[in-house]
């Protein structure tokens, strides 16, 4: 198997670039001085980038959120390409930065559509892989996230007025089994003062800050798994064991890891993600990518084991490596099981592929960027969401060291992943176009 691009790098990539940069270039849609994303504005900037460029891009809706927002996608590229990748971004409601970059990466790719990377103009590129961008999968999280309980408040919400009242009452923690503290409670994790308090005030705007299910407590990403890990779950439970690779799954639904009760594959469990499971179904890709946060790591080893030979896992390690290249991230090398949106989708692709496609998911932010880890807190909790200066600006800190910016080591890794993964034939080719 040759290896083309094996010195590639973000490093050798932004030292090669003659593309044109936001906010240094050009004006950029994005507002970088504003630390939230509010739904409106992400759904104008898209407008504005769809009016720019109708001619480069296809905005589409792929499904509706428990309350009713869409769900956007944005397709850039040929419905002829071999190569489809998801890129999908803010699964976990307080994970909103990944918006924010899958925006701008969006906008970066259309600015320089008749620049090369690595001597290939994206045109050119585009006509061999084609992307669809799902920048907020969770759009009530979010919100949620942001404003707390006034993102209810919301006019265009679908919802009825009795089902707001009693999705209040749940975020309150006042519905059965809710009644009492515990540790999945929906205010649990209040804001930075409150943390470890059992009594926050809900009404802050900041209530719901460290939220990452959907507006109804369900983790989207957890809760997505496969009918044969459904089984492997429900034998580890009934010996009393807990199943490497998964989180622990809360007992009721909250503020985080609520995979639901174990008895029905995660895609019925939520509207997001039935929305996800037929919006795949109907483009059929063969890569997904998943954007997370924090740690600066990727996750990519989704039960290779069990899915095919050698070869198949040899060139998901080789991609995986380069994806380290592209974003100085580490690489985890456990092997999880078939969980989690990119488990879940190298599952689902075997119905349309002879051998599965490539999912990751990339954990793209640490808090822990403006100081030394010293200087933190005791006791600090080291979760997004992340500081709006983590997404656009590099720093150096009072160590001498100097952080890069998300912006700075993954604006072209979407791009340059798939260049690497097609040009080294690692991943089979689609046969047929997407529907439309």
């Amino acid at each position: 198997m040759s290896m083309i691009h094996e010195e590639m790098s973000w490093q050798t990539l932004n030292q090669a670039s003659t593309f044109d940069e936001p906010f240094k270039d050009y004006p950029s849609v994005f507002d970088k001085t504003k630390e939230l994303y509010l739904f409106n504005e992400f759904e104008e900037d898209l407008f504005q980038l769809r009016d720019r460029y109708p001619d480069l891009i296809r905005l589409e809706i792929a499904g509706y959120s428990e309350l009713g927002r869409p769900i956007y996608v944005v397709v850039m590229g040929k419905d002829t390409a071999p190569n489809r990748m998801l890129v999908m971004a803010t699964t976990h409601a307080r994970e909103y930065v990944a918006t924010q970059l899958s925006v701008l990466q969006i906008e970066f790719y259309l600015r320089n559509y008749d620049k090369t990377i690595n001597g290939e103009r994206v045109s050119d590129l585009l006509e061999r892989c084609q992307f669809y961008f799902m920048p907020l999968h969770n759009p009530d999280g979010a919100m949620l996230s942001m404003q707390g309980l006034k993102s209810l408040d919301d006019p265009k919400l679908t919802i009825s007025a009795e089902d707001k009242a009693e999705l209040r009452k749940f975020l309150l923690g006042e519905l059965d089994p809710m009644h009492e503290f515990c540790e999945n409670h929906p205010l649990y994790h209040a804001s930075d003062a409150e943390f470890y308090s059992k009594n926050p005030d809900p009404e802050r705007e900041n209530a719901f800050m460290y939220w990452k299910c959907n507006v109804r407590g369900v983790d989207l990403h957890n809760s997505m798994y496969t009918a044969e890990t459904l089984e492997t779950w429900k034998e580890a439970k009934a010996k009393g064991e807990r199943t490497p690779g998964t989180f622990e799954n809360f007992p009721v639904p909250g503020w985080q890891n609520y995979m639901g009760t174990m008895d029905l594959v995660g895609v019925d469990l939520s509207a997001e993600n039935r929305v996800l499971s037929d919006y795949v179904a109907r483009i059929k890709p063969n890569l997904l990518v998943s954007y997370h946060t924090a740690s600066n790591v990727i996750q990519w080893n989704y039960a290779y084991s069990k899915l095919g030979d050698a070869t198949l896992l040899a060139n998901a390690t080789s991609i995986s490596c380069k994806a380290s290249d592209l974003l100085n991230f580490e690489v985890d090398d456990r092997e999880y099981m078939l969980m989690g949106h990119p488990g879940w989708f190298m599952n689902e692709t075997l119905k349309y592929m002879p051998s599965c496609g490539y999912g990751v998911t990339i954990e793209l932010a640490t808090r822990r960027y403006l100081d030394n880890v010293g200087n933190y807190p005791e006791g600090y909790i080291d979760t997004p969401p992340t500081k709006i200066i983590q997404l656009t600006d590099d720093v150096v800190t009072n160590d001498g060291k100097q952080r890069y910016s998300l912006w700075t080591t993954g604006k072209f890794f979407p791009l340059a992943l798939s260049q690497y993964i097609m040009d080294n034939h690692l991943v089979p080719e689609l046969t047929s176009p997407a529907a439309q």
